[in-house]
């Protein structure tokens, strides 16, 4: 079933303008989200998609202990081409089918309208978002002696900057979905949630995300053994350490 995870930080007011009303709009209430910091805005704001940074993964695997290949970038209207469907790692072999990914960027405009009682008018906020997508028809681990497999996984996050005269917020949410899963054959019950199972050689978790001050990394899967790192189904987005950019950094 799909996951969505939950979690919210408070908005500040920003300048004369109750910013809180267009973030409660722009995000549902089963959404991870991050938002607020009161900035005074560069002379100059750089272009769009260089504000945030995102990356969708369809499968990685790496030796236990050394780093992922890195695979974050500037977000862009692009598709993941030619992306890993076999991999081995110590006792570890993952075959994937169907595997997808794309990244995605756009902008827009929303008008904030002054606090209550105020007389002052209200303004135009700009809006920057991005999203990563990533997807698996199939999967199918070894592990020694253990199998696993895995079917229809998605994963989707998105991450918003909204700023204007008088400053600047940001926001982000993730979900994903496994649709079925069996050990050894036997088909297993997956629930609601980030779920964690333990294998003879390691962990399997399904459902995971994973929070920094400044985005958000959603997996459908992951495993980790002694020998080995696999993740299926990763989207990350976050917001960018570029010069001038209004969302960041983020409130400590």
């Amino acid at each position: 079933m799909p996951t969505q995870s939950t979690g919210k930080r408070r908005i500040h007011r920003i300048g004369p303008v109750v910013l809180a009303t267009v973030v409660g709009a722009m995000l549902p209430a089963t959404a991870h989200a991050a938002s607020a910091h009161a900035v005074a805005l560069p002379p100059s704001i750089p272009a769009a998609a260089s504000l945030l940074s995102c990356s969708a993964n369809p499968l990685r695997i790496a030796e236990a202990g050394k780093p992922m290949p890195g695979m974050t970038q500037t977000c862009k209207n692009d598709q993941v081409a030619g992306a890993q469907s076999t991999g081995k790692a110590g006792a570890v072999a993952v075959t994937a089918t169907g595997v997808a990914g794309a990244t995605s960027v756009s902008t827009g405009a929303v008008t904030v309208q002054a606090a209550t009682g105020s007389t002052e008018a209200g303004v135009t906020m700009t809006t920057i978002s991005g999203q990563a997508t990533a997807a698996a028809s199939a999967a199918h681990l070894v592990v020694g002696k253990t199998t696993i497999d895995l079917g229809m996984l998605t994963t989707k996050s998105t991450i918003t900057c909204t700023y204007g005269p008088s400053g600047a917020t940001f926001s982000y949410r993730s979900t994903s979905s496994v649709g079925s899963l069996k050990i050894n054959g036997k088909r297993m019950a997956i629930g609601n949630g980030t779920r964690s199972i333990r294998i003879p050689a390691g962990t399997l978790m399904l459902n995971h995300s994973s929070k920094t001050a400044t985005g958000i990394t959603q997996h459908a899967a992951m495993l980790h053994t002694t020998g080995a790192d696999v993740t299926l189904g990763e989207a990350a987005v976050a917001i960018a350490n570029t010069p001038r950019n209004p969302c960041y950094p983020p409130p400590a």
